[in-house]
């Protein structure tokens, strides 16, 4: 295991009126986003539900089923779109959605899981959390597709030393997530390929959401300051991506040097996003100051 610490110094960027960017018109948050599409959840008078939204036709289609209690989709890739579903008995499970043919699979759950939480897909592998039947820790696994059925199994790279980990995204063999250890410390963390890295750069939270190449992106708490963040692996430091005026900027998925999420702004409306980080209206003249801060700890995110 490796422990990173972020490099520090502060840059300045200067843009004139609105940065290239998608306010988009969407219920609830995105969270996850894949070429034109766009998936996410949100809150109705019947539970938690889930939607598609097409960046190019600027519509959304619920993603449903019948006989459940909430569901969530997390990720998108292709025409695949994976999350996890309560039932009627509020039983977790993980699913996978085909965009295309509108069929519906419910992915079998690792031995002694509780509950299951399905929240990324890279090609054929899904990565996700369960939580077990004895103590109630969160674990991480992997699911290939192409395995069939029996090969949802605990994720052997469990970071040494944690008691919780909890897996958010995939990308080929690297995974980010959250993890605290036996001493009940929280800390983002990567897994590279090879071994697994503790990520902290707010000093009081921060939040790994996906890595997308060489870059994860998340969100970080370091005083009165409550931003997104993007981490470029190879050099080792960290941007701060915060809309001006906001209170908090929360950036959840990149995709290709797009990122998605949302904001609040002075009045505690959300906003969502999809691009560069927006500059709101009116300003012609903006200044996004980007403060890098190396600190520790991670927040582990209870689903």
């Amino acid at each position: 295991m490796r422990k990173i610490i972020a490099v520090c110094f502060a840059v300045m960027f200067v843009f004139a009126g609105n940065m290239s960017a998608e306010n988009i018109s969407v219920p609830g948050s995105p969270l996850a986003i894949d070429g034109d599409y766009v998936v996410g959840s949100y809150i109705d008078s019947f539970g938690v539900q889930s939607y598609i939204y097409n960046r190019l036709t600027k519509d959304w289609v619920a993603v449903a089923k019948d006989g459940t209690n909430g569901i969530y989709a997390t990720d998108i890739s292709g025409n695949n779109v994976v999350g996890y579903f309560y039932d009627l008995d509020w039983g977790c499970y993980g699913f996978r959605y085909d965009r295309a043919t509108k069929d519906w699979e419910t992915l079998p759950a690792p031995v002694g899981a509780a509950y299951t939480y399905v929240c990324s897909i890279s090609g054929n592998d899904i990565a996700g959390n369960y939580e077990d039947d004895v103590l109630g820790d969160s674990h991480g696994f992997i699911y290939n597709l192409t395995s069939g059925y029996g090969s949802l199994t605990p994720f052997t790279g469990d970071l040494i030393g944690a008691t919780n980990l909890a897996l958010n995204n995939i990308d080929g063999n690297r995974l980010v997530g959250q993890c605290q250890n036996s001493s009940g410390e929280y800390h983002g963390c990567f897994f590279d390929g090879t071994i697994w890295n503790t990520l902290d750069i707010g000093t009081t939270t921060t939040n790994l959401w996906c890595i997308n190449g060489d870059h994860i992106v998340g969100t970080y708490t370091s005083g009165a300051v409550s931003a997104g963040f993007d981490y470029d692996i190879t050099t080792e430091t960290w941007i701060s991506l915060s809309v001006p005026g906001a209170t908090h900027t929360e950036v959840s998925g990149l995709y290709n040097g797009d990122y998605i999420g949302w904001y609040f702004d002075s009045s505690g409306n959300s906003h969502n996003f999809i691009g560069e980080i927006p500059v709101p209206e009116p300003s012609t003249l903006a200044l996004l100051t980007i403060a890098l801060i190396a600190g520790t700890f991670f927040f582990l995110r209870k689903r």
